[in-house]
């Protein structure tokens, strides 16, 4: 068995030469036996014929049927004695022309078979792969492989079609992957500045509705006037980062030393614009004046939790910052139903929403907040409180007093 194994790993190793030589080789033994077996039968008949029609007063002594020598003496013997019309003298004087034409066919038929098995075993199976394969290709097909198990140059070339079908499959992941991260930056891009949109437009409602009264001091217009300035200037940035990124990972951070006391202000600004319907609770404690981070980075993770939270809270949305020993922890909490437990468990991926059929909202602002998040090198986790739902955002950073 062990033998018969190995045969088999041998032929399917051989190249296409050497198996078509195999296969001619043994259907000309086969040819050659079948030769041997028709020339014994023929003799054995003309035999036959010849002592049929031998004459009782011929020499019999001097025959025997075994050799041929003899059969042509029988045949001299009985050469007289046939009747040219007799269907058995055609066959008799025919004998060496129909023999010799039926070796010729086995040797032409055992060519024939050999090249005909051939194709169909060592080049038809794989040449069917490979026109099948190209027809799921033209039709952009990739969910396919192309398996050939013979180590030919068919087998060559069908697992050299493979690895072009992998790389091939592989680029339209890339393509797709590039396209659908283009179009995650245009939604985040969209969803990025409704939000100093928002807050820019509450300063202006602001300025509006009190401006014309003279009922805002002259220190809070100019606090105003300064909110809405920054509002746009971050905007001005989140345009100008976002028109050249193409993932979200790819955005890049500027690390600086900040005012805490600033963040935090402009953190609670910010949110009382969002929240302008809704009560909204603001606490802060910290350790240290200054820290080193991105403040851009983490004000925009928070609009977007603060953004989430004032749209399903139902009377009131609570921020609390807290740095200490170098960690910044925020967070926003709100009177809400909560987090379902679909939201729960797909809660921070691209484009889920619990109010999905709300207008203008894309469902990405958990998702923004994660990838923000892991990019400033913190940790993003939401879960549902006595309350309603709540989301922490946590950072390290450098303090600096």
């Amino acid at each position: 068995m062990g033998n018969i194994n190995k045969a088999k790993k041998l032929f399917r190793k051989m190249n296409l030469k050497q198996s078509f030589s195999l296969y001619v080789v043994i259907f000309l033994a086969i040819a050659g036996a079948l030769s041997i077996i028709t020339v014994i039968i023929a003799d054995e008949f003309i035999s036959t014929v010849a002592f049929y029609y031998i004459d009782e007063n011929d020499d019999i002594s001097k025959i025997n049927s075994d050799t041929n020598e003899d059969v042509r003496i029988a045949v001299d013997m009985i050469d007289s004695d046939f009747d040219d019309a007799s269907s058995s003298a055609v066959l008799f004087y025919a004998r060496n022309s129909y023999v010799a034409l039926i070796l010729l066919a086995y040797f032409i038929l055992g060519i024939i078979l050999s090249a005909r098995i051939f194709f169909k075993r060592r080049i038809s199976v794989p040449l069917n792969m490979l026109v099948s394969a190209s027809e799921k290709i033209s039709e952009k097909d990739l969910n396919f492989s192309v398996d050939y198990w013979r180590g030919d140059e068919m087998g060559a070339l069908c697992d050299s079609f493979e690895s072009m079908r992998i790389q091939l499959e592989e680029n339209y992941k890339n393509l797709w992957n590039t396209i659908a991260e283009q179009k995650n930056v245009q939604k985040a891009f969209s969803h990025d500045i409704r939000t100093p949109l928002t807050v820019t437009k509450g300063y202006v409602d602001l300025l509006y509705t009190y401006l014309p009264e003279r009922k805002i001091s002259e220190e809070k217009l100019i606090e105003t006037v300064d909110l809405i300035r920054n509002n746009l200037i971050r905007l001005e940035n989140t345009v100008t980062v976002m028109s050249n990124m193409q993932r979200l990972n790819d955005v890049e951070l500027s690390i600086k030393k900040c005012s805490v006391e600033e963040l935090f202000k402009t953190i609670e600004n910010d949110a009382k614009m969002i929240c302008q319907d809704k009560k909204l609770f603001f606490d802060s404690e910290t350790d240290s004046e200054t820290i080193v981070t991105d403040p851009n980075i983490i004000h925009e993770i928070v609009m977007n939790i603060v953004s989430n939270a004032a749209r399903f809270a139902k009377t009131k949305t609570s921020i609390l910052c807290v740095l200490k020993n170098g960690t910044l922890k925020i967070t926003v909490g709100d009177d809400g139903d909560g987090f379902s437990k679909e939201a729960l468990r797909r809660g921070s991926e691209l484009y889920f929403s619990e109010s999905s059929q709300e207008e203008g909202h894309f469902g990405i602002g958990l998702n923004i907040c994660s990838i923000l998040s892991k990019k400033l090198g913190g940790k993003f986790s939401y879960f549902n409180g006595d309350e309603g739902a709540i989301v922490v955002t946590e950072f390290k950073t450098t303090p600096h007093n």
